[in-house]
């Protein structure tokens, strides 16, 4: 069956290679050439993507390195599925897969990359307009001053990526500039399943990254902003969402230094629902490194998202306007002045609610310089009412509640409060409900159903571990309704007799001590490596080991037998050449004894994004012989346009292609059990 499968994708793509056609743009070129190699290159990517162009679905344009100035780019052309257009950047060679390695503060450089530099932020409009258009891929380019960096409107099924932008928007305008839109039509069509990947946005004057539509990706892109030049200059929302079932990803916001704006971080506004955030982090942002805003914003879900502070008033996560029914899963805060906050304005109707039925699960908030919840009077009165924490870990403050605004029916299930000097302080009273929750503070304990006062115990609180010690009065002292059915790292509730309160979900006393569990890449990516090595061992009977995507669903991968009776050291070993690449990987291992007892390590994580090895072609155009760079063990298979073999063998650097007649054909290149498929020019 799979070599059908393999079959059946082989043919589908050497098929799909006749279609297609290589185009080249270079700062040397001119647009009355044919564009078909580099020495007939176009001289502007204006010319490539025009409606007058030749590039039609499926094909490839490779643009040169260099400066392209304040050109203005109208894509008006799709691809099609399974056939996009695609406009790729290259350093020297085409595919080359150039990368800036750029970090904040770094100049771009045209050398590595094309370069679009619109010269006056204030008047240059967009570099880069995608309306009404679909199947485009975009990637490796700079774009510098311009009004925006990329707009797309109505467009879908755009891929855009390692697209790195700098000083963008009129800094003595109000509210003008932006990195990357993904917008509706007029009608409120498109902007759905697009993708953002590897993408820097650095001083924008309004937005970084901005989404009006549905079913877009944003994965592993960056915010950075330290404009204070004017008071317009600064960054106002760094990552916003008001679309549905969007999926941002490994994406990290700074605002550096104390800015004119507050700025906010990553987030929902209007009408955004069941988007998820994960493993994200926003530093220093002063609305909310995370935030929920106006009544729309419902069923939206934050997971292992990290807000982080080190400027005054930095407020971690922010649910404001209305905004109800969403949830922030094992999320955390560092050195906030306020962990969470709720407020109301004016700017969706005012005077309804701040905030209702949203839940934080499994949270750490850690040393809030001033609160660790915030019921902030700002701007509209009306109550924060029906929201949940439960099972988490709140550590070092001044003052666990702030109530200025009025808040009711408010409850705290299952949680820590560790290393407070107050209750709460403000001008409104605080009406929550205090249930299963370990109070160990200079204030006295809250009344309420099953609260205890005694040190939690955790295991390293100075350098962030709340896990509990095994004498912890927090152990099996919780409950189960209403609380997570999983703790931070995944583990499932209960380990013991009944639900820990805290984060941290702990086992009981182990029959075996293991240390140094860590998951490792293989080479080439190949896969993953698990190693872990146990101290002791008393009836242990086997190892069942785990992984997970997303920390809730896992899949046994494996089952090792253990050493049974053990006081030495043993080490164990294991390798998952199942794991798919580009993928963030979460493992553990559950140790079973004879008596059927179970017990669950630590969580670890990988992601698998090894880079693939760039095998290009040249000259290509060629005739004679076929070189090869770079130099790689394996084999090739050269076929025509009829998909039959006319040539294989071993790679070499230079490979005889003498005698092949002049055409298209297909070259299968398989190194490290990789299969890449190029295309082939022979002329005369």
């Amino acid at each position: 069956m799979m070599k059908t499968f393999l079959t059946a994708l082989l043919v589908f793509s050497v098929a799909s290679l006749w279609a297609q056609t290589n185009y080249y743009v270079s700062p040397t070129g001119d647009d009355s050439h044919t564009g078909l190699s580099e020495a007939q290159a176009w001289k502007t990517i204006t010319h490539a993507v025009s409606a007058t162009s030749p590039v039609s679905a499926g094909d490839i344009v490779n643009v040169k390195a260099g400066d392209y100035g304040a050109e203005h780019l109208v894509f008006e052309k799709s691809g099609t599925d399974g056939s996009p257009i695609t406009f790729e950047g290259y350093k020297n060679t085409p595919g080359d897969q150039p990368n800036l390695n750029y970090n904040f503060g770094d100049p771009l450089d045209a050398t590595v990359m094309p370069l679009l530099d619109g010269v006056n932020r204030a008047t240059s409009g967009s570099a880069m307009e995608l309306e009404s258009v679909s199947y485009i891929v975009i990637k490796n380019f700079q774009v510098k001053h311009y009004q925006q960096a990329v707009y797309s409107r109505g467009a879908h099924h755009l891929s855009i990526e390692n697209v790195i932008t700098l000083e963008l928007g009129d800094v003595d305008a109000n509210y003008d500039g932006g990195g990357f839109s993904l917008a509706v039509d007029g009608d409120g069509l498109g902007g759905y399943s697009n993708q953002l990947k590897n993408c820097i946005v650095t001083n924008a004057a309004a937005e970084g990254i901005s989404i009006a539509g549905n079913d877009n990706i944003i994965d592993n892109c960056k915010i950075y902003c330290n404009d204070n030049s004017t008071v317009n200059a600064s960054t106002d929302y760094y990552i916003v969402v008001a679309g549905n079932n969007n999926y941002i990803t490994g994406c990290y916001v700074e605002r550096i230094g104390d800015l004119e704006h507050a700025g906010a971080g990553i987030g929902v506004k209007e009408d955004a629902e069941n988007n998820l955030f994960e493993n994200c982090v926003a530093k220093d942002l002063k609305n909310g490194g995370f935030y929920a805003r106006y009544l729309g914003a419902k069923h939206n879900e934050f997971r292992h998202c990290q807000a982080i502070g080190t400027l005054d008033d930095v407020l971690g996560f922010l649910i404001r306007d209305g905004a109800s029914y969403n949830t922030f899963n094992s999320c955390s805060s560092e050195s906030c002045t306020d962990a969470v906050a709720f407020m109301d304005t004016g700017e969706n109707g005012g005077a309804h609610y701040c905030g209702r039925h949203n839940t934080f699960n499994n949270c750490l908030f850690q040393n809030a310089t001033v609160a660790a919840i915030r019921f902030d009077n700002y701007e509209v009165a009306s109550p924060a009412d029906s929201n949940l924490f439960a099972n988490c870990v709140f550590n070092q403050g001044t003052t666990f509640a702030t109530t200025n605004r009025k808040n009711k029916d408010n409850r705290i299930l299952n949680c820590i409060i560790n290393g407070y000097a107050n209750l709460s302080s403000g001008t409104e009273s605080l009406d929550m409900d205090f249930t299963y929750c370990d109070f160990y503070n200079s204030f006295p304990t809250p009344s309420g159903t099953g609260n205890i006062s005694a040190d939690p115990k955790f295991v390293d609180a100075a350098n962030g571990d709340y896990h509990l010690q095994s004498t912890s009065s927090c152990i099996d002292a919780g409950i189960a309704t209403d609380a997570p059915g999983t703790d931070y790292e995944g583990t499932v509730r209960p380990q013991g007799a009944a639900y820990d309160i805290g984060a941290y979900e702990r086992s009981s006393i182990l029959p075996v001590e293991w240390t140094d569990f860590d998951v490792s890449a293989i080479k080439n990516c190949q896969g993953v490596r698990l190693r872990w090595t146990t101290e002791t061992e008393t009836n242990t009977k086997w190892f069942d080991v785990e992984r997970s995507m997303d920390l809730a669903h896992w899949q046994r991968i494996a089952r090792l037998p253990a050493k049974g009776q053990s006081a030495e050291r043993v080490q164990y070993e294991l390798e998952d050449k199942t794991a798919q690449k580009s993928q963030t990987w979460f493992y553990r291992f559950k140790e079973v004894d004879l008596d059927g007892q179970v017990y669950i390590s630590s969580i670890k994580t990988i992601r698998l994004a090894c880079a693939k090895k760039e095998i290009n072609i040249f000259p290509n155009p060629c005739h004679g012989v076929m070189h090869l760079t770079p130099v790689a063990n394996g084999n090739y298979l050269i076929r025509d346009a009829q998909g039959r073999c006319v040539k294989q063998g071993a790679l070499a650097s230079d490979i005889d292609i003498f005698g092949l007649p002049t055409g298209v054909y297909a070259v299968q290149i398989i190194v490290d059990d990789q299969v890449y498929v190029k295309k082939l020019f022979v002329r005369e």
